[in-house]
């Protein structure tokens, strides 16, 4: 069986693409709800996307209301664990979570479905996916300033030829461990895990697999954002998370060009395909 995760944009063009004409998305969807159903294929979303989709209600009532009935057609039982709440239970259990243990459970997801489709409050969403928000905008700003200092700033302020400073930190000098176990750390203040727990324990990406993801590509976008004078988006955030749930998809549909320019200064063979919509449509017969 192959698992698809397919990003916001992607939902987006399912419903209207100005490259397919409607008999051929509609082909290609009938097509792959039949792969769904004879289990072929498995389509997984992430609460970030979700909430990603919502932003669209204000826009285009009901391209939203047609993308919503898309996600949760293709998606059904599918809906990955919040990023928190997966990378505790991943740590907890010192491994990829399994099949069992790494989706949301039925109440969850039809207090999800429920709340967007009644379109009530549906800024509440999230209410119920708060813990996907892995850092606060004060927290981000906070992560930059450090970079700076690993870099060498005093006062955590950018120093003149950041871009190739923060290049030589990522390529020799960085801690990527030292910045999942400061993490998990927070949750030891918060009471989700006991400090018994982390103290001496080796961390590694087979054992906190999403934190440890999370923060790899973090710290490889940092070296686009700052090399290239970016600002940090709020779409970042979902980048990071799709990025640090890939243990559980084998191919990643999207349109994002900076998110493959950051998987390639990973310097490591990821262990997923990236596909556009193109290459997508493509394996189902379509071509424009």
């Amino acid at each position: 069986m192959i698992t698809f995760f397919i990003d916001t944009n992607i939902w987006n063009y399912l419903i209207d693409s100005q490259y397919y004409t409607e008999n051929q998305l509609v082909q290609v969807k009938k097509m792959l709800i039949n792969g769904i159903e004879d289990q072929r294929w498995e389509v997984v979303c992430s609460l970030t996307v979700c909430q990603e989709i919502l932003a669209t209600y204000s826009q285009n009532t009901q391209k939203f209301n047609d993308m919503c009935d898309l996600l949760f057609k293709f998606v059904g039982k599918h809906w990955i664990l919040p990023f928190e709440e997966r990378y505790i239970l991943e740590f907890n259990r010192g491994r990829v979570l399994n099949s069992t243990e790494r989706f949301l459970n039925r109440k969850r997801r039809k207090e999800i479905e429920k709340l967007i489709k009644n379109k009530i409050n549906i800024i509440n969403i999230n209410e119920i996916a708060h813990e996907t928000r892995v850092y606060s905008k004060e927290q981000k700003e906070t992560a930059k300033k450090n970079i700076y200092k690993e870099l060498g700033s005093s006062d955590g302020k950018k120093l003149k030829n950041s871009g190739k400073l923060y290049e030589d930190w990522f390529r020799y000098n960085r801690n990527l461990s030292g910045w999942v176990y400061e993490s998990l750390k927070q949750n030891v203040h918060s009471g989700l895990l006991k400090e018994s727990q982390i103290k001496d324990f080796t961390l590694t990406k087979d054992n906190v697999p999403s934190l440890w993801q999370y923060f790899d590509f973090y710290q490889a976008k940092a070296k686009v954002i700052l090399g290239e004078k970016q600002k940090i988006l709020e779409s970042d955030d979902v980048d990071n998370d799709i990025y640090g749930c890939n243990s559980y998809y084998d191919v990643l549909i999207t349109e994002d060009k900076k998110f493959s320019k950051i998987i390639s200064g990973l310097n490591v063979d990821v262990e997923f395909e990236v596909q556009n919509f193109k290459q997508f449509m493509q394996q189902f017969g379509v071509t424009n």
